[in-house]
């Protein structure tokens, strides 16, 4: 097993580029002003009609694709319960009513 040699921490006397150090302070400054930029032009879609009705046709589109992806998985393969023992799943049916 060889080791890595560490890098050394840099020295107080040694020159930083300029770059990085704006780089440093301005990112969570620039990360801050995109997430308002965001937040923004989410209200002002969830504001407007076009908004509303683009989230509802995509929400609905959405639980289409799900619904025939669940269809297709059940339309695929054996249902769970269909070689338990028949005794078995009426107690546990009657369990789960009386729960």
């Amino acid at each position: 097993m060889t080791q890595v040699p560490k890098s050394l921490p840099p020295r107080a006397d040694s020159p930083r580029d300029p770059l990085v150090v704006i780089a440093e302070v301005a990112t969570p400054i620039v990360l801050e002003g995109r997430y308002r930029l965001l937040l923004g032009a989410l209200v002002r879609l969830h504001r407007s009609r076009e908004g509303r009705w683009t989230l509802a046709a995509g929400s609905g589109a959405v639980v289409i694709v799900l619904a025939l992806l669940a269809a297709r998985h059940f339309a695929t393969t054996s249902w769970p319960l269909s070689n338990g023992q028949p005794a078995l799943l009426a107690a546990a049916g009657l369990l789960l009513v009386l729960a």
